[in-house]
């Protein structure tokens, strides 16, 4: 968190080959299926659903929904902790987003698959397993119990019994279901029609060298003295209170080393937060995130909450009375260094010192 002078963000592309396609609006991310959530960032809650107050089976409570071009991506949280992928938990999913056809899963879809544990079964003809599934390329974690899972299902997965698509439309609708004693008890969500979702296709790539944010790029900034914990981190923190202004921030005992002050700040502060937005609307991979930054002590950048670089800061917890290991040497010098673009959003991006 000590900084003084956040100045320019610069992003490097190489070389990415992929069209863009029209389609629906849906969520296009890359998720890697470990446990760890990070790369959900961005992802919106689809459904929210009351809890069930019942100990005894599984309690949906928050759906977010993402694909990429070659899977399906499930997150959901639980009231309470459980294990949700076993023989008494069904995930069905109505492929071509028709209630008419497939298996009539609770009155809410027509699935044309059923997962259950990880294994798909095929519903097309109505029957409730009618066959397996192929190239389901199934990946759930954590395993056990717990309140917070994700998983994937390939796109491409086929019927076994005639090898034909599953997925022949761009919608879907899916629910989950828990079961009592096999007795079907908990829906999510328990309405008509299910959930739908509709495949978002790939952004278009970045073939050329892009400014996110220059050295005047306005930034929200609070040097009030105050230690705001770290809530302000939280890419949907209102900093609608703070002081705004342009680089570069701070006081100098040495203004002929740096570019000329544009906003300046007090100088009894222990540590100065700083926020600013930029938009995103490329692909994120084989990109290279570089920053400028003329900084004259030590900083935390975080990108949507997440930290991406410390510059002369202790490793460990920060806090706001951390101060840097040591000054910038020699005076002036830029730091110039990348960060990992995990934590990338497509559209609206916070990136925070």
């Amino acid at each position: 968190m000590k900084t003084r002078t956040p100045s320019s963000l610069i992003l490097l592309c190489f070389c990415a080959w992929l069209t863009c396609l029209h389609g629906w609006a849906g969520t296009y991310k890359n998720i890697t299926i470990d446990g760890s959530f990070g790369d959900w960032i961005g992802v919106p809650i689809l459904f929210t659903g009351p809890t069930n107050s019942n100990p005894s089976v599984v309690d949906y409570k928050d759906i977010y929904v993402a694909n990429d071009e070659n899977y399906l991506y499930i997150r959901f949280t639980l009231y309470q902790p459980d294990n949700p992928f076993t023989s008494l938990q069904n995930i069905f999913i109505d492929a071509d987003n028709n209630g008419l056809t497939g298996f009539g899963a609770g009155g809410y879809v027509g699935s044309e698959m059923l997962i259950q544990g990880g294994v798909g079964y095929q519903e097309k003809n109505g029957g409730f397993n009618e066959g397996g599934i192929n190239g389901l390329n199934w990946a759930a974690a954590p395993a056990g119990s717990g309140t917070d899972f994700e998983l994937r299902i390939s796109r491409a997965a086929t019927y076994a019994t005639d090898s034909l698509p599953v997925f022949i439309s761009d919608t879907i609708a899916f629910v989950l279901e828990a079961e009592i004693s096999y007795v079907p008890t908990e829906w999510a969500p328990a309405q008509i029609g299910g959930l739908t979702y509709t495949f978002e296709p790939p952004p278009t790539p970045l073939t050329t060298n892009l400014t996110l944010l220059t050295l005047n790029s306005t930034w929200r900034v609070n040097s009030s003295g105050t230690d705001l914990g770290t809530a302000w981190q939280d890419p949907s923190y209102d900093d609608s209170s703070w002081g705004s202004g342009s680089g570069l921030f701070g006081y100098t005992g040495s203004p002929g080393s740096y570019p000329p002050i544009n906003t300046a700040l007090p100088s009894g502060p222990n540590t100065y937060y700083f926020r600013t937005h930029f938009n995103w609307n490329f692909l994120a991979a084989n990109v290279a995130f570089v920053v400028t930054n003329y900084l004259s002590d030590g900083s935390v950048i975080y990108l949507n909450g997440q930290e991406v670089r410390r510059v002369r800061m202790p490793s460990g917890a920060i806090g706001y009375s951390t101060s840097a290991t040591s000054a910038a040497s020699p005076v002036g010098l830029a730091d110039v260094f990348g960060i990992s673009s995990q934590s990338l959003v497509l559209g609206d991006n916070v990136l925070e010192v």
